[in-house]
């Protein structure tokens, strides 16, 4: 299922306290302007930016939570539309911070709700959670009323209850906040496993940019509402990640960063930035003339006989930190 997305707008009217307490004061808010991108079937898309850059807003907007001021939303399959009432059959949205799962009832019941409103046959659901049982290793956690799991155990069941409908745009809000880093591998191997399976599309918003760029072979990138790159992971990189790093550990306390950049002098032009701390130096240089790294290391190397060095090219983070620099 395709999903395209053509010069999608979305405000909000906020009302706020006036100069009375009679009087009230409207401002709009822009949360999303002009956004425009295609997602082909099957394709794993990491939709990130900073905090207010409208990716929950998106999201929202793709599983029909919102409606958008203007634009419009297409699904298609086989190049026919399907209809906004039809849609929500074949899409699931699991949000960080809110689940689907009655917290008084045991996991077991609120799947049995959820195959309800799917209409899904009882042969269907037991062998659709069966799968997932051996993918999530449920066990015994769906016999426990959803309030008694830990967050750990509760995202896991909630993935479970997102799948049973088996659809085919997966949204994915933040799905591991909160969660140690074990859990969080364990579920993103899931949804890679549940992707490998099924070959859905799937959408993930996350705040943890390593998860993104493990995950997601595209990458979508908001910034105050508007998409200011839409690619491949490759060419993020190749745009974005425009300088090297070098590092290097000194045998006591590293020299001040004054000090680097006068020795340095010669090669200010191609040196972005200079960070001293401890005994621990890190150069960023621009990726312009290769050979300029090199000449660095060998200055620094005969005049602070670094115990250590290395050498690499930004990593996804810091290419994000270009972006909106």
């Amino acid at each position: 299922m395709n999903i395209t997305l053509n010069d999608i707008s979305k405000e909000y009217v906020i009302t706020e306290k006036g100069n009375t307490i009679f009087k009230k004061n409207k401002r709009r808010i822009q949360a999303l302007k002009n956004v425009s991108f295609e997602i082909k079937s099957g394709e794993v898309c990491g939709l990130i930016g900073l905090n207010g850059a409208g990716k929950s807003t998106l999201t929202k907007l793709l599983c029909g939570v919102l409606s958008e001021t203007s634009g419009e939303i297409q699904l298609t399959r086989n190049g026919e539309k399907i209809s906004a009432e039809e849609q929500k059959k074949y899409i699931s949205v699991i949000f960080g911070h809110r689940g689907q799962l009655w917290n008084d009832l045991q996991v077991i019941d609120s799947y049995d709700i959820i195959s309800r409103i799917y209409e899904i046959p009882k042969k269907e659901f037991n062998k659709r959670l069966e799968w997932l049982d051996g993918m999530l290793q449920l066990n015994e956690l769906i016999q426990r009323p959803a309030r008694q799991l830990s967050l750990g155990q509760r995202m896991k069941c909630e993935i479970a209850g997102s799948l049973l409908n088996m659809p085919e745009i997966l949204l994915l809000d933040e799905p591991t906040i909160g969660l140690d880093i074990l859990t969080k591998e364990k579920i993103y191997n899931v949804i890679k496993e549940i992707h490998k399976e099924t070959g859905n599309t799937i959408i993930l918003t996350s705040h943890d940019l390593r998860d993104v760029g493990e995950l997601c072979e595209r990458i979508l990138i908001l910034n105050k509402g508007e998409l200011i790159f839409d690619g491949l992971l490759s060419s993020l990189y190749e745009e974005y990640a425009t300088e090297y790093i070098i590092n290097i550990k000194t045998a006591g306390i590293s020299p001040a960063q004054e000090d680097i950049s006068s020795l340095l002098n010669s090669y200010k032009d191609s040196i972005r930035n200079v960070e001293c701390k401890d005994n621990n130096i890190c150069i960023y240089v621009d990726k312009e003339d290769n050979s300029v790294p090199f000449k660095i290391m060998e200055i620094l190397e005969q005049t602070l006989s670094p115990e250590d060095f290395s050498l690499s090219s930004a990593g996804f983070e810091q290419i994000i930190r270009n972006i909106y620099a």
